[in-house]
């Protein structure tokens, strides 16, 4: 049976939402949703945290399960790419694959990572699987600016149709998927070979609503709040 690991990354200094993986939400702190979520997860060897937040480390001390790696800053700023992070966990722990679970999307359930994780592992193999939901902003209807002018975004995405796409109604034109940070899956022969956190071969992972929500501006916290409230859906 293939081992496999939770990785959560949790950087200190974001920029568009401050202090937000220690920031108190429905009465804990961020990162503790996703924490709670980890330790219910069925089959998994280790759940590790890379941080170098002392405000993390402190919350992360309450679960005796969870293990904490110090992240070197010079990983942790604003443009380091999370394969820096998870090429340093390795350094101390070992798995097959692992799962990545930021904390940013608090309300995703422990049934559909579990899915997740099923299909992968007993299905065609890839190298990587990755959350995504349907675009609400189609790349047909998108514009680049030139020299002043609207130029129509190019794609090679196939419209068969006499109008331009950026004429055509929603439900007619090329289904595209935007990635979320909610769910990735990964390899981690695969990761070591390609030196990135999805190889190749990707699966996707298609999904809506509390397991494709992520925590990425100041107005997304308020939604989630409201959520914890009951004043709307997700």
């Amino acid at each position: 049976m293939e081992t496999i690991d939770i990785f959560i990354g949790a950087r200190a200094g974001s920029e568009r939402v401050r202090n937000k993986n220690t920031r108190i939400l429905g009465g804990k702190p961020l990162i503790s949703h996703t924490l709670d979520t980890a330790l219910n997860i069925k089959n998994i060897q280790n759940i590790v945290v890379s941080s170098n937040d002392p405000a993390v480390k402190e919350i992360v001390s309450d679960y005796k399960d969870i293990i904490y790696i110090d992240r070197p800053n010079e990983i942790s700023t604003s443009i380091s790419q999370d394969i820096e992070w998870i090429l340093h966990v390795f350094e101390t722990v070992n798995q097959d694959i692992f799962i990545k679970l930021p904390p940013t999307s608090p309300f995703r359930k422990v049934d559909f990572i579990e899915k997740s994780v099923e299909e992968f592992t007993n299905g065609e193999k890839y190298d990587s699987a990755r959350a995504v939901a349907l675009c609400k902003e189609h790349p047909g209807k998108m514009w680049v600016i030139d020299s002043g002018n609207l130029v129509a975004l190019e794609t090679d995405l196939v419209y068969d149709s006499s109008t331009s796409m950026h004429a055509g109604q929603y439900q007619d034109l090329p289904e595209v998927y935007v990635q979320t940070s909610s769910l990735e899956i990964s390899r981690s022969s695969s990761v070591k070979k390609y030196k990135t956190r999805e190889g190749k071969k990707i699966k996707p992972i298609i999904c809506q609503g509390t397991n494709a929500f992520a925590i990425d501006y100041e107005s997304d916290f308020f939604i989630a709040e409201e959520y914890i409230k009951g004043n709307l859906d997700i």
